[in-house]
C-alpha cells in the first residue's frame, strides 16, 4: 500500500515531463537512509541512470514533494526517509542492474583510487553506510564484487586518515555482508 502511494507521485513526475526525479528517487533508493552528500550526485558517473544536466531539476522536484529534503552535515546532503526508500527499492527489473552499476560507480569516484595517508576527510565516513546499504542490495555477482572492493577501499581510506574505528568498522561489516 505505501509503494502504491509513491507511486502516484511518480506518475505524477512522468505527467510533467520530468522522469528525471524517479530516476534520481530509485537511484537514492540503492543507497541508505542516511545524508548522502551532493558531490556524489554531481559527477559524470550518473549519466548512466539520469542525465547530469537534469540531475539538478530531479532533485527540485523530490524536495518540492517533500520526497528528500537537504541537510547540512559539515556537506550539503540529500537525505530521503528509509520506509520512502524500501517501497522504491523495487524498481523494474530492467532498470536494476543499470542503478545498481551507477551507485557503486559513484560511490567508486567520490575518493581516491589509491587511498593515501592524509588528513581527516568526514566526508569519508558519510560514504560508509551508503557503501554498505548498496552492499545489501546488489544481487549481481559481477557488481556486487565491485560494491565489495568500493566499500574495502573506503575503509582503507579511512584507516589511511586515521580514523581507525571507522575502518574497522566498516572492513569487518563489508567483510560480513560480502
Amino acid at each position: 500500500m505505501v509503494g502504491l502511494t509513491w507511486q502516484l507521485t511518480l506518475d505524477a513526475f512522468e505527467a510533467r515531463g520530468l522522469p528525471e526525479a524517479t530516476a534520481l528517487l530509485r537511484l537514492l533508493a540503492r543507497f541508505a537512509p542516511e545524508p548522502l552528500p551532493l558531490v556524489l550526485l554531481n559527477r559524470p558517473e550518473i549519466d548512466a541512470a539520469l542525465p547530469r544536466a537534469r540531475c539538478e531539476a530531479a532533485l527540485r522536484a523530490l524536495l518540492d514533494q517533500s520526497l528528500t529534503e537537504l541537510v547540512d552535515v559539515g556537506a550539503r546532503c540529500a537525505q530521503s526517509h528509509g520506509v520512502l526508500l524500501d517501497s522504491v527499492a523495487a524498481t523494474p527489473a530492467a532498470s536494476v542492474p543499470v542503478l545498481d552499476t551507477t551507485a557503486v560507480r559513484l560511490l567508486d569516484a567520490a575518493f581516491p583510487a589509491l587511498p593515501d595517508a592524509g588528513p581527516h576527510d568526514p566526508l569519508l565516513r558519510l560514504l560508509v553506510p551508503h557503501a554498505l546499504a548498496l552492499l545489501r542490495r546488489v544481487d549481481d555477482p559481477p557488481t556486487s564484487a565491485d560494491a565489495l572492493a568500493v566499500a574495502t577501499r573506503l575503509a582503507v581510506a579511512l584507516h589511511r586518515t586515521g580514523d581507525y574505528v571507522s575502518a574497522w568498522e566498516t572492513a569487518r561489516a563489508a567483510a560480513d555482508i560480502g
